[in-house]
């Protein structure tokens, strides 16, 4: 059985989508203090007790130039739920991925395409959805 977690991390919401065997077996919103008490409530419901996430991919985070002057006085929320999860990940010898967030218009596209629609509901849930999906496509057994 492979597990595979996909954030979308935020610094006031973050969406998740576990992935069992390829098939999504869960999809939520959470704050990221939630996320952070989930990861391993989540990993024992969804992996089995004694078992880790074989994979967890989190969206990256890079400061656009045009964003940055907005971003002043910014404690960059997103970048810290990102670290943490990185070290949560190296803590248990999990694999830690991260993608751009240029990949979710091109792979919703091909999802789209071939039928597949989103599950849950929200932004954040989609997008960690449309993360999953990539890694499995790319990565995973499709």
């Amino acid at each position: 059985m492979t597990t595979l977690l996909a954030i979308d991390p935020g610094s006031d919401h973050c969406g998740v989508a576990v992935f069992v065997d390829g098939a999504v077996v869960y999809t939520a919103e959470k704050k990221p203090r939630e996320l952070f008490d989930w990861l391993d409530v989540g990993r024992a419901l969804f992996g089995g007790v004694g078992m880790e996430w074989d994979v967890v991919v989190c969206e990256s985070f890079r400061l656009a130039a045009t964003a940055a002057k907005a971003q002043i006085g910014s404690a960059f929320g997103t970048v810290e739920v990102i670290g943490v999860v990185r070290e949560y990940c190296r803590a248990r010898g999990i694999e830690f991925v991260e993608q751009p967030p240029a990949i979710k218009r091109p792979t919703a596209a091909i999802l789209r395409a071939h039928g597949e629609i989103q599950p849950g509901k929200g932004p954040h849930v989609k997008d960690a959805w449309v993360h999953g999906r990539r890694w499995l496509m790319r990565e995973g057994d499709e």
